[in-house]
């Protein structure tokens, strides 16, 4: 065990990279989400309309 001991600027750039990745997958979910709220609206107001028409 005593050979898997990390330096601390091992585990700092381990961190790092794990930031990163997170950053990355967050900025991802993130233009996800920008694009389907603009999808959304519509579908919305489709829905919408189809509720109105339906009650008349």
């Amino acid at each position: 065990m005593s050979g898997e001991t990390e330096t601390p600027d091992q585990d700092l750039k381990k961190k790092i990279l794990k930031l990163e990745f997170c950053l990355q997958e967050t900025r991802s979910q993130t233009r996800k989400l920008n694009r389907g709220e603009q999808k959304g609206v519509r579908h919305i107001e489709i829905n919408e309309i189809r509720d109105l028409v339906s009650e008349k």
